[in-house]
């Protein structure tokens, strides 16, 4: 009498996994490592559109102490980010190049001269698209707004839109 795995020469070794069982295990584990990076992609995502947020309210804060500096928001030179006084002010570009960074897409400005000559500004509105969704922008303007939305303009007046 055999005492080892084998029993006899007509019977399978009966020590072990089969094949089969060891590739519905194998394929187990891989669904589960997919289902972890796939959520931790999304927790990344939403960690990046809070750095967005964050990064556009601190542009907002320094926005407001450029306003009590200089009674104004600066002389508009156009409507990009790039050519008014208020977005070049060195806390501020910081703050907006930040939030470009986490979003991977350009920030987009807009400022407002209520007197309607277009000269200096007295309202602005930035956005930046969500990393989590392509289809959403962070929105905060000179008003205290900060939300999903995105930067419009109304006659002479930058705002955010829902």
């Amino acid at each position: 009498m055999q005492t080892d795995l084998y029993l006899n020469k007509n019977k399978r070794f009966s020590g072990g996994f089969t094949f089969i069982e060891l590739s519905l295990v194998i394929a187990g584990f891989v669904s589960l490592i997919t289902i972890v990076i796939v959520s931790l992609g999304s927790a990344q995502d939403k960690s990046a559109d809070l750095k967005i947020q964050n990064s556009l309210m601190r542009a907002q804060y320094q926005a407001s102490l450029y306003y009590d500096a200089h009674k104004n928001y600066g002389e508009i030179k156009g409507d990009t980010c790039k050519s008014s006084d208020l977005f070049l002010h060195p806390p501020i570009l910081e703050a907006l190049n930040e939030a470009a960074t986490y979003s991977g897409h350009s920030v987009l400005c807009v400022s407002g001269d209520s007197s309607g000559q277009g000269v200096i500004s007295d309202s602005w509105a930035v956005s930046v698209q969500l990393k989590s969704d392509s289809s959403k922008y962070w929105c905060v303007d000179s008003s205290g707004a900060s939300h999903i939305g995105s930067e419009s303009r109304s006659g002479d007046v930058a705002y955010c839109s829902s």
